[in-house]
């Protein structure tokens, strides 16, 4: 039986406000500065399912405990997902199921929350087990290897990510709990009292995933903790195709940029405003430390990708103002608006701040308020206002026609006009691509050198174009009001 959770919406829990967090891939990752309420929304996760098989059965109030300051009155959240079977027509139902806490009881019933099995894997399974013990003398345990087709994985995939030379698992009865533990193959045995905590965590963190039935929801605090990141990268590799295999989702929270290198992972970074909580699907360092207010230059753009950052680049040099300027990446075009939303509700001075989108996509300004309003909406008196001074700090480029800009920088390279060069001569070399970004990428790999390089010498090339001043216009004639800035 089908089972997958596709968002969570929050309308009041601790500090998160009126936001939805979806989920389109088996690995997501929620990221955001601390106190953003990253753990939050795992442990609201790990409440709204209650067990079908050997899932644990979480509820609000292990997580939300009632003290002097908050009794959590007024929280309430909703999810959507599908649990079933599907059709023979393809028909998937989406079904929707509401928390919320008004009275000294979460409502609904525990009883009638969906089935499904989740496990929630805290801080508390970083702290070494030899921690954990009050015993101070000789500790007694028997010991047994385990030589099951699930402990063989779990201890194959151990050795992966962590380098070592694991032979089998093992399994340590004290007479009151259970350890476990490895037999190397030199034929070292120990159990987790001597374990390195990152090495105790990763098979802990395998057991469960290997062991969850298929379909269960797998939510991890803080998984890049006490990992290297080589390590990170093998492990999120594994649980992908164990993911995959099973029809798992695994939701987990990181401070690790090494996300933006994963594909197979979603990225989910929050922000906290006064009014609103916002979500954007990628990061980077440059956005991180811009979005929390971090960074001393005074004029800041965004932009899509690095080619945009590499034709901001070249404008700033030509004004003589590249040391007043950070330019940040914000990835997906729809993330400007919730960038540009982000600043409003902040209440910051943006006045030079400038969201620039490649102009392929919400091409006029109609589209361009309607993700506006999508994104900051509200009844307040000035709702209006806000959601004109979000739309002001959108500009882009002017791309002559629905062409990508990769395309378009290529076709001017490629102008009978410009003198014969080696990038010119590749670039027309270049007649099809399955790939837009290739029009660009290839010249640089062709080249040889990197990335910056090659595109100052491009920008040097596309900017003596009659086209590159229609197509920078606007971003020129910003920059050019702030030069004394």
């Amino acid at each position: 039986m089908e089972k997958i959770l596709r968002s969570i919406y929050f309308e009041s829990l601790k500090g998160l406000k009126d936001f939805e967090l979806k989920f389109t891939k088996p690995l997501t990752a929620i990221m955001g500065i601390n106190g953003s309420g990253k753990t939050t929304i795992l442990h609201a996760l790990a409440c709204v399912y209650r067990p079908e098989r050997n899932g644990q059965n979480n509820k609000f109030s292990n997580f939300f405990i009632p003290n002097p300051h908050s009794v959590w009155e007024g929280s309430k959240l909703r999810i959507r997902y599908r649990q079933g079977e599907i059709t023979k027509s393809g028909m998937k139902r989406i079904r929707t199921r509401e928390y919320y806490k008004r009275t000294s009881r979460w409502a609904p019933d525990y009883s009638t929350r969906p089935i499904r099995d989740t496990f929630y894997l805290g801080i508390d399974s970083c702290l070494p087990e030899i921690e954990k013990q009050k015993k101070y003398t000789y500790f007694h345990y028997t010991t047994e290897e385990l030589d099951d087709r699930i402990s063989k994985k779990i201890i194959e995939k151990a050795s992966y990510i962590l380098n070592k030379d694991y032979f089998i698992l093992t399994k340590h009865e004290t007479g009151k709990r259970s350890l476990i533990g490895v037999r190397t193959t030199t034929g070292l045995i120990y159990s987790s009292l001597s374990m390195g905590t990152g090495e105790q965590r990763v098979i802990k963190i395998l057991d469960t995933i290997f062991n969850a039935p298929n379909y269960s929801m797998v939510l991890i605090d803080e998984i890049d903790l006490l990992l290297h990141v080589n390590a990170l990268k093998k492990l999120l590799i594994v649980l992908n195709k164990e993911a995959i295999r099973k029809n798992l989702q695994i939701i987990f929270t990181t401070h690790s940029l090494l996300m933006n290198e994963i594909n197979e992972v979603d990225i989910r970074y929050i922000e906290i405003t006064p009014t609103k909580t916002l979500v954007y699907d990628s990061i980077n360092t440059g956005m991180i430390y811009s979005i929390t207010g971090n960074q001393k230059k005074p004029i800041k753009i965004f932009v899509e990708d690095t080619l945009s950052q590499s034709i901001i680049r070249h404008i700033a040099k030509e004004q003589n103002i590249m040391t007043k300027i950070h330019i940040g990446l914000f990835g997906a075009a729809h993330n400007a608006f919730t960038l540009a939303a982000s600043f409003i509700l902040r209440g910051e001075d943006s006045e030079n701040v400038l969201i620039v989108i490649d102009g392929d996509e919400y091409r006029n300004d109609e589209d361009k308020m309607s993700q506006i309003k999508k994104t900051l909406t509200g009844t307040e008196a000035d709702i209006e206002s806000r959601q004109n001074d979000a739309f002001s700090l959108i500009s882009q480029f002017e791309l002559p026609d629905i062409i990508k800009p990769e395309k378009f920088i290529h076709e001017i390279l490629i102008s009978p006009y410009n003198d014969a060069c080696e990038i010119v001569n590749i670039a027309r070399e270049i007649r099809a691509v399955d790939d837009n970004h290739s029009y660009i990428y290839d010249i640089v790999t062709r080249i040889g050198d990197s990335y910056d390089v090659v595109m100052k010498d491009i920008m040097n090339i596309v900017a003596q174009s009659e086209k590159w001043d229609r197509y920078t216009h606007k971003i020129r004639c910003w920059l050019t009001t702030r030069v004394d800035l």
